[in-house]
Order: C-alpha cells, then sequence, then structure tokens
C-alpha cells in the first residue's frame, strides 16, 4: 500500500485478475470481510497514477509494482466520499 492515496481514494492494490466490469464490486480479505471497492484492473491502457497531492510515484520499480496491481478504494474512504452523493 502507498504512504499516500492516488486520486479518488485509490488505495489497496492487489493482485487479483480483475476485468473490465468488474469496478464496484468487493474487495474481499482472506476472511471474507469486505475491505474495499474494485475500481482500477492492472495495466490500464493510460497512466492514472497521480496522488492525491498532484505527484506521481517517481521510482521506475514502485511505478512497475503499481502498475502491476489492480486498484480499490479502502470501505472507510469510500464511505467518506458516499456522503458527497447521498442526499
Amino acid at each position: 500500500m502507498p504512504d499516500k492515496a492516488f486520486e479518488g481514494g485509490y488505495r489497496i492494490g492487489y493482485s487479483n485478475d480483475i476485468q473490465k466490469g468488474m469496478s464496484g464490486g468487493p474487495v474481499l480479505n482472506g476472511a471474507g470481510k469486505m475491505i474495499a471497492i474494485n475500481g482500477m484492473h492492472a495495466y490500464p491502457f493510460f497512466d492514472p497514477y497521480v496522488y492525491e497531492d498532484g505527484t506521481r510515484p517517481e521510482d521506475k520499480r514502485e511505478r512497475q509494482n503499481i502498475r502491476s496491481s489492480s486498484w480499490g478504494v479502502p470501505i472507510a474512504t469510500f464511505a467518506q466520499l458516499a456522503s458527497d452523493f447521498v442526499p
């Protein structure tokens, strides 16, 4: 997990093979508890990896690790963001 979140709240990286259309699905831990909302699959066509502060990962090895992971928004972050959209 990076020290800071990517834009959109993405902070949990995982190695599961995510397919197009699976965004919004649950990310479960080993105990079957929902820990995040899936949102970004590995190896996207564009470079979405911008931290919330506007910077980008600079280390080449770190960028490769980030790019080869799927990414989700932690449940706590999702709950905070969802309150902006729910009346």
